[in-house]
């Protein structure tokens, strides 16, 4: 479970997306979660979530894994060229966060004869 920044979230601080779901304020640059203008990274302790199923019923378990991790969201390479918003995607985060070793191929000349329409 997770919310869309890209639907209904909002601009804050010039460099900031404001997540739709909580309020929570993310740093366009780092990633970090931060708690407003002064770009100060917030930080939560972290909890797991069990549900564990008996003959007495339904007992939920939340055991606390960590104190004060800081919260932020992943990086993505993010290109726009032709009208068009490329993202470089790896599973593998260091490989993610470098930039390709190659540029995008020039495919205006492909979609000239064509005419697309998307919609978000």
């Amino acid at each position: 479970m997770g919310a869309n920044l890209a639907e209904g979230g909002k601009v804050k601080f010039t460099k900031s997306l404001q997540c739709p779901f909580h309020g929570w304020i993310f740093d366009g640059s780092t990633g970090n979660c931060v708690t407003g203008p002064d770009m100060k990274p917030k930080e939560l302790d972290k909890y797991a979530y069990t549900e564990v199923v008996n003959d007495a019923g339904v007992k939920l378990l939340m055991p606390k894994l960590c104190c004060k991790e800081q919260v932020k969201v992943k990086k993505w390479q993010v290109r726009e060229m032709f009208g068009f918003i490329f993202v470089w995607y790896h599973a593998i985060e260091n490989l993610r966060i470098a930039p390709p070793s190659y540029e995008p191929l020039d495919i205006l000349i492909l979609l000239k004869d064509y005419h697309i329409e998307a919609i978000a």
